[in-house]
């Protein structure tokens, strides 16, 4: 889906999961929330506000928000509500913490903390997705451009994926045309899967030359030089007229499908 042009009222894009824990561990609460304009996030316990200091401590990180709780006390359990309010709306998730006297080991399938969002970019830029994804180990992470598998590395070192512990990123340098489309981010244990999916968009920038080589009759090759507005795939561009007389033009374009021949040459992107 495209996050990109997103506006309104907030959304949550990842909620909090629930949490079986022991007294005397620490327990942090995530979701990532999008919305236009950008939501105040609070969050709240048993419908009485959290305020941020001693055992709490709230984090905001770009579209993630987390409420981390230290020394968990039987206490503390209960149930937790992350609230998001904008201009337009609002929006909560609510989740419950259970703290008990018996250490509880937890396994669980793989979900994510924050999921990779669509991204738009000029030719030339760099461009990266971040995701966090939890779960049991092992935990195996690939990446996908379009149903097609991407390795650790690829495209003479253009395009890398990194991991730190529980966050992973594809990084796309220098990005070209044939870079835009759905990039998915899988993650798998013995317990299950998981799967999310953002695009990326690259646009040419607002003067781009287009190199038209025609060949005249009964004259030598020549090159001529269109400055072109920027333009959507799919769309049809007139690149001119050069001579009434007749010509066959080949037009180099990046990404470009084909050109028609005739009097009027015509690019389609």
């Amino acid at each position: 889906m495209d996050y990109i042009s997103y506006s309104g009222v907030p959304r949550f894009l990842t909620r909090p999961k629930a949490f079986v824990v022991s007294m005397g561990k620490d327990a942090t609460l995530s979701c990532q929330i999008i919305g236009n304009p950008i939501p105040l996030v609070s969050w709240e316990k048993d419908k009485l506000p959290i305020q941020t200091g001693g055992r709490f401590k709230m984090v905001e990180d770009d579209d993630l928000y987390r409420l981390t709780i230290y020394n968990l006390s039987l206490e503390d359990s209960g149930q937790y509500i992350c609230r998001a309010k904008n201009t337009i709306g609002e929006a909560f998730a609510a989740v419950s913490i259970k703290v008990g006297e018996q250490t509880t080991v937890t396994e669980s399938a793989p979900y994510f903390i924050q999921k990779p969002t669509s991204i738009r970019v000029i030719m030339g830029e760099d461009a990266m997705f971040k995701c966090i994804v939890q779960g049991s180990p092992p935990l195996a992470i690939n990446w996908e451009k379009d149903g097609k598998h991407l390795g650790k590395l690829s495209d003479s070192n253009r395009i890398r994926i990194e991991s730190q512990g529980e966050k992973n990123a594809l990084k796309i340098q220098n990005t070209h045309l044939g870079d835009s489309g759905t990039y998915t981010c899988h993650a798998e244990n013995p317990l299950g899967s998981s799967s999310a999916a953002a695009a990326l968009m690259v646009d040419l920038p607002d003067s781009y030359i287009v190199k038209l080589i025609t060949w005249l009759l009964g004259e030598s090759d020549s090159c001529i030089d269109f400055a072109c507005q920027k333009v959507a795939k799919g769309d049809c561009v007139t690149l001119g007229h050069c001579d009434r007389r007749k010509y066959e033009p080949i037009a180099k374009w990046p990404n470009s499908e084909h050109v028609t021949t005739g009097r009027e040459p015509w690019l389609f992107l």
